[in-house]
């Protein structure tokens, strides 16, 4: 269901969106599902290590690809460290002191993605259920995270289209 695709397979699906905002060359991985005769267009994931890593540069792409009724995920480390004797990787989508930070709006207000899942174990997730896009914190112990189920749900949601 997951492919590191090359630029052909990419323009192949990604071609079946008639928008010029969808640019291959943005897209990390193609999301497919078979729909029994063929592999077909799910969606997108945007894979970057940190959340200021050319973040709003998809976000075009992004938009349109969730207009057109495709997935645009967001899956990152939330790697945000500073040098020191013990460094810890506190990542950025904390609070501080109780103010929501621009890249949290860029999800949980905007919904600039379908979804962000961070592999930071200090990642604040969203509590919010009715937020426009949730951030969801997982961790590489178990193949069926959020991120895998969130998958499955949007492939299951696309057959009874």
């Amino acid at each position: 269901m997951l492919k590191i695709s090359g630029r052909k397979e990419k323009e192949l699906l990604l071609g079946t969106v008639d928008d010029p905002e969808i640019v291959p060359d943005k897209a990390n991985i193609i999301i497919t599902h078979n729909d029994g005769k063929a592999d077909k267009l799910l969606g997108v994931v945007h894979v970057k290590a940190s959340i200021a890593e050319r973040r709003t540069g998809d976000v075009p792409m992004s938009k349109a690809l969730i207009q057109a009724g495709y997935l645009s995920v967001f899956w990152t480390m939330d790697a945000k460290s500073f040098p020191s004797t013990r460094p810890v990787n506190r990542g950025e989508f904390g609070e501080a002191d109780g103010k929501i930070s621009d890249k949290r709006r860029d999800f949980e207000e905007h919904g600039y993605y379908s979804a962000c899942f961070s592999y930071n174990a200090n990642t604040l997730p969203t509590v919010d259920e009715s937020a426009a896009a949730r951030i969801f914190v997982c961790n590489f112990k178990d193949p069926n995270d959020r991120f895998a189920q969130f998958l499955l749900d949007a492939r299951e949601q696309r057959r009874h289209c």
